[in-house]
Formats: structure tokens, C-alpha cells, sequence
């Protein structure tokens, strides 16, 4: 087991960045696991720690948490990939297009809330499949716990609403 905190948070990193597509939770601790990169508990500090640096970003959907790198965690990588040992890339590269093509065909269902003025809020509700954006929708004028809770009620529902949307326009 690699007990180096910079090089397993730096595996994950390439993982992210490799594939590209949101990651769920679980692949990333089973294959550090299987692979004997580290433990569980430690992976939950490593991605707590990525998430506070904001190097990922953490999706929640479908009662899944799905990762993905951050412009930052791209940059921070770039600088260190070469403190990655080389038999280790090749067996991530091997994970990696597994999971590529495990989601080839990946529709993520998320929402933004943001401050546009002074305690008003616009949510913004969007649908990409194949990192191509297919829907999105903003609602302006919200309270910050009105947008918490439509972002929440989108992000359950995202499927159907937008089912019943093609629907509707005879899509």
C-alpha cells in the first residue's frame, strides 16, 4: 500500500482528468483498493481534501456522489505528473478507458445556484450527454432556499422533467 499522500491524490487527479466524465465514489475507492493505493478511509480524506483545495468538484445525483476535475485540479496536475510512477500510469490507463467506455453515453442532470444581486439568486438547471450541453434552464429572482430547493428538486426529478418537456414541444 503507497502510504505517499501527494502521489494518491495525485492518482485520482489523473484518473479525473483522464476520463473526463463525472466519476461515481465507489469505482475510484474500488480501484484504489484492488490496486492496493490505499484504504478506504484514507481515500475519503484524499477526496475531502481535493474537494476543499477545490481541485474537484463533487455532483451529487441520483443518490450517487460523482467526481470531476476542476480547471485548478487540471493545472495542479500538469505541474506534478511526473512524480507519478510509470507502472502505475499504464495501470490507470487501463482503468480508465473501461470506465470510458462505460460511459460513453453519459447524460449528467445538475443545477447552479449563484448571488447575481444582493440576496437574489438565479438558478441555472442544465443537461449535458457527452460533455455537449442539450438543456439549460434559468430561473432568476429566487430566495437563497428557494433555489436550494428547486436545484435539489431538479437535480431528482431532472429526467422526467425534461421527458415531459420533450414531450410537450412534440420533441
Amino acid at each position: 500500500m503507497i502510504n505517499d499522500l501527494t502521489i494518491n491524490k495525485l492518482i485520482l487527479l489523473y484518473i479525473l482528468t483522464r476520463v473526463n466524465a463525472p466519476i461515481d465514489n465507489s469505482e475510484l475507492i474500488d480501484f484504489m483498493i484492488k490496486n492496493e493505493y490505499s484504504d478506504y478511509f484514507n481515500i475519503q480524506q484524499y477526496m475531502a481534501d481535493l474537494l476543499k483545495s477545490r481541485l474537484v468538484h463533487k455532483i451529487n445525483q441520483n443518490r450517487k456522489s460523482l467526481y470531476m476535475i476542476t480547471p485548478d485540479g487540471s493545472t495542479a496536475l500538469q505541474y506534478f505528473t511526473n512524480r507519478i510512477p510509470k507502472d502505475y500510469v499504464d495501470v490507470m490507463d487501463a482503468f480508465c478507458s473501461n470506465i470510458m467506455n462505460k460511459y460513453a453515453d453519459f447524460t449528467l442532470y445538475n443545477s447552479k445556484v449563484s448571488e447575481y444581486t444582493k440576496d437574489k439568486y438565479q438558478l441555472e438547471c442544465f443537461i449535458t450527454k457527452n460533455e455537449i450541453e442539450i438543456l439549460n434552464i434559468k430561473i432568476p429572482e429566487l430566495s437563497k432556499e428557494k433555489a436550494k430547493y428547486i436545484s435539489e428538486h431538479w437535480k431528482n426529478n431532472a429526467k422526467e422533467i425534461y421527458e415531459c418537456i420533450k414531450n410537450k414541444m412534440d420533441l
